[in-house]
């Protein structure tokens, strides 16, 4: 069980720091304005930064279901999903990346 929760923990609070601090710096950065967490990920994927919003929207949603997921037992249900979420958070991370890279706001 232990090991089920500490997966979840750390999928929410790595697309936390990915989704609401490093994209939103981004947006900050070339003066960019999305109010609503679909207009930033539809508005990252405009200009390049992700490749599929609908990613990045599915990836918040299943954070959300985690994070409120109050019952154990429904949490080792999530299990499979969550491997698969964090596998496309890794995907997300590494376009973000290239595209701090490509910009030089990044050296590496």
């Amino acid at each position: 069980m232990e090991a089920y929760d500490a997966l979840g923990v750390k999928l929410a609070r790595n697309s936390d720091i990915l989704f609401q601090k490093v994209h939103k710096y981004i947006l900050f950065i070339l003066k960019e304005d999305a109010s609503t967490f679909i207009d930033r990920a539809n508005l990252l994927e405009k200009i390049g930064v992700i490749e599929n919003a609908e990613e990045v929207i599915k990836i918040r949603e299943h954070r959300n279901q985690l994070v409120h997921e109050y019952f154990p037992d429904q949490i080792i249900h999530l299990y499979p999903e969550t491997l698969k979420f964090a596998e496309l958070l890794l995907k997300v991370y590494y376009s973000t990346k290239n595209y701090l890279l490509n910009k030089n706001f990044i050296t590496h």
